[in-house]
């Protein structure tokens, strides 16, 4: 799906939409750990009498689920676009952030695929230039491999035309 940022006015490609299941794994398998904290903060505050650790329980529970609030709508104003001259990645619903790297600075860009993302069929790229690097995480594996090669490619007909 393809949208028009309000802050920069470029036209991107949204991420796929998988990306949202695929982080919700991840937050399950991460807030296991938490929830151990949780009870163990319970239970101090049962068994010793130590009251204080009944906020951080709650807090800790709060910021839990306010990362599952959140997964979808971060997910979904989350886009790339590959322009003439350079790649853009845009995120962010309250602190938005728009990243754009000139073809001709970049270095490497690698194709990663975690075993989260290969669940869901997703992979990530991760383009480096010499003073930053961009990852744009969330798109089919297949759109992956065509935008690596599409980025390269263009990569080096700048270069070469420098």
């Amino acid at each position: 799906m393809v949208f028009n940022d309000s802050l920069s006015g470029i036209e991107v490609t949204q991420i796929d939409q998988r990306i949202i299941k695929a982080r919700y794994l991840a937050a399950a398998i991460w807030s296991v750990p938490g929830l151990v904290v949780v009870v163990l903060c319970v239970l101090a505050g049962a068994f010793w009498g130590w009251w204080w650790m009944y906020p951080v329980a709650v807090a800790l529970l709060a910021l839990m689920v306010l990362n599952l609030v959140l997964i979808p709508r971060q997910s979904r104003v989350c886009g790339y676009a590959v322009r003439e001259d350079d790649v853009v990645h845009v995120s962010g619903r309250l602190f938005r952030e728009v990243e754009i790297v000139p073809l001709g600075r970049i270095q490497t860009v690698n194709f990663t695929e975690g075993p989260i993302e290969r669940r869901y069929g997703l992979a990530s790229l991760d383009i480096a230039t010499a003073s930053s690097n961009l990852n744009i995480s969330g798109l089919p594996v297949e759109e992956a491999r065509r935008l690596r090669s599409d980025i390269l490619q263009r990569s080096r007909s700048v270069m070469a035309a420098l």
